[in-house]
């Protein structure tokens, strides 16, 4: 099963948010720190996003913001109810 990626910040209330989304929703997420992670960085510019969260999900579709939400409420739908348990881990530097 093949993982949403959710791009943020520290201490970033939206991202907060949407991590407590996505945990509720059971969809499997890694998180990647754009300030920790200058790939991560760049990734987000060449999506074309400026503003924090920012959601992808493992069928390419990409999301910031208020859509994120809605992005990772489709993506639980298609998980379908079979995840029923939070998977979900931080990426370090070292991982990218």
């Amino acid at each position: 099963m093949s993982s949403a990626v959710l791009y943020c910040r520290p201490r970033c209330a939206a991202c907060n948010g949407l991590v407590r989304v996505l945990e509720r929703a059971g969809v499997e997420f890694i998180v990647r720190d754009v300030t920790a992670e200058p790939d991560a960085f760049e990734t987000v510019a060449h999506l074309g996003y400026r503003a924090l969260p920012v959601l992808v999900g493992s069928d390419g579709s990409a999301a910031a913001g208020g859509e994120a939400t809605a992005l990772a409420r489709r993506l639980a739908r298609a998980g379908g109810s079979e995840r029923r348990h939070l998977h979900h881990r931080t990426v370090g530097p070292q991982e990218s």
